[in-house]
């Protein structure tokens, strides 16, 4: 049911949100937010060490893929449930007209126990592994993405979470 709702929004026309979302971002953007997260000298340098390495290797290999509307959160625990029915996504904070391939690349991050992050528990409903998302959404969506252009984007959700991740250790260890 997620994943099915993840694809209704992907296929909705973003061109006619324009006006109240803006232009698509591209990729680039998001990658240089993230930068503007690292490039900060109260950050553990132990804890960003391979951060740059990492952050070149994806810059040098991101995939083309088409705009649409990206909810910017997409995980199982932003989806409310109701009556075995998706009732609500919530927290749409970062929310863009860009990549679409960022929210399937994140739900697939939290359905990976592999990385160290297993978040499927956050819901009740049953959760599918990454390659269940994936088939499901395809399906769903109807599009022609590569499982190489999803794996991409799940690996970028794995350095944009360990950003995230340095940037709030950071934070909470001063005190904000």
């Amino acid at each position: 049911l997620a994943v099915s709702t993840l694809a209704a929004l992907h296929r909705v026309n973003w061109k006619s949100r324009r006006a109240a979302w803006g232009d698509p971002q591209p990729l680039s953007e998001e990658i240089n937010r993230l930068d503007h997260l690292l490039d900060r000298p109260t950050l553990d340098p132990r804890e960003v060490a391979c951060a740059p390495k990492l952050r070149d290797k994806l810059s040098s290999t991101v995939p083309d893929t088409p705009p649409g509307c990206v909810h910017g959160d997409f995980h199982w625990g932003n989806i409310l449930f109701s009556g075995g029915r998706v009732a609500a996504l919530i927290d749409w904070e970062m929310a863009l007209l860009g990549t679409t391939l960022l929210d399937l690349g994140w739900l697939c991050f939290f359905a990976d126990p592999g990385p160290g992050v297993d978040l499927r528990g956050m819901c009740r409903v049953a959760p599918l592994t990454p390659d269940e998302i994936v088939s499901t959404y395809l399906e769903s969506g109807n599009f022609a993405v590569s499982h190489k252009d999803v794996n991409w984007f799940r690996a970028f959700a794995s350095f944009r979470l360990g950003v995230l991740a340095c940037f709030n250790v950071m934070l909470h260890r001063r005190g904000k």
